[in-house]
């Protein structure tokens, strides 16, 4: 009896890996250290928080910024920007920002919609509605093969990267019972997984009454914090836990680059600056 290979549709075989490239690369060992990052624009940040609260507009004020917008934004503002609506457009911007040398940071505003864009085009080379539609978790991994080097080359451009997201409030369970409330980025679970491990400040910008601050280091309320060393974000000799933002966008971007050289004095109106907390229910069961 004769056996019948079956062959996958050629939207399936699109998705297979190509041959990895001939090593061809000399390779060398270093002979000296490398020059530590000293300006806060050397640094990526995951900047997310409440709706209108002033994200994008923060962002701009950053130096030479280029926006990739995934959604509309920044239609009060003047801005370098592009518009972004499928992920082969977005991969595109990202090959010409590799060749580059007009700006110094490079805003997705939002990165939620980025991955959106990802997954959707890893579903559709894969023929699929679902990433569960695939057996042995491989639309889930198509998704991260897709997402996930573009990402990374994003963030290896010697450019400050910042990657916008808005905020949630989710309830965790505890496991000996009871539950609360902890804030944390819209984006998805499986979004996060990267992004959380790539980059190297992930800041909550929100309102505490009538101002706003810009919380640095969080808790198991708030999902904040910086991998960068201890010089950094400190006030009398304490990390800093939190930013005012001020009355004005400029105030804000200013209050942020001297914390970030430990330089940020905050009013006389706040009380001990690192130890204030936004107010967050805890729910018990």
């Amino acid at each position: 009896m004769a056996v019948v290979k079956r062959r996958m549709p050629p939207e399936r075989e699109k998705v297979r890996k190509p041959a990895p490239p001939a090593e061809n690369e000399e390779l060398t060992l270093p002979t000296e250290l490398t020059k530590r990052m000293t300006r806060f624009g050397d640094f990526s940040l995951w900047l997310y928080g409440e709706r209108k609260i002033g994200k994008t507009t923060l962002a701009s004020l950053f130096p030479d910024a280029f926006f990739l917008f995934t959604e509309p934004g920044g239609k009060d503002l003047e801005l370098m920007s592009r518009p972004v609506t499928n992920w082969k457009t977005f991969t595109g911007y990202i090959k010409l920002l590799e060749k580059d040398k007009q700006f110094n940071t490079i805003v997705v505003d939002t990165v939620d919609l980025a991955f959106k864009m990802a997954s959707e085009s890893a579903m559709r080379k894969l023929g699929i509605d679902h990433p569960s539609e695939e057996d042995w978790g491989k639309g889930w991994a198509a998704i991260e093969d897709t997402f996930n080097p573009w990402m990374q080359r994003l963030l290896s451009l010697n450019k400050g990267v910042i990657l916008i997201s808005h905020s949630e409030t989710k309830t965790i369970k505890r496991r000996g019972g009871g539950d609360y409330d902890r804030i944390q980025p819209t984006l998805s679970k499986q979004g996060r997984k990267f992004v959380d491990g790539a980059v190297d400040m992930w800041f909550y910008y929100a309102y505490d009454g009538k101002d706003r601050y810009l919380t640095i280091k969080g808790d198991d309320y708030i999902n904040a914090g910086h991998r960068l060393q201890t010089d950094h974000f400190r006030i009398n000799g304490q990390e800093l836990e939190r930013v005012s933002m001020g009355r004005t966008p400029a105030e804000g971007y200013k209050n942020l680059i001297d914390a970030f050289s430990n330089q940020y004095r905050p009013a006389s109106e706040i009380p001990e600056a690192g130890t204030k907390k936004l107010t967050l229910k805890k729910k018990v069961s």
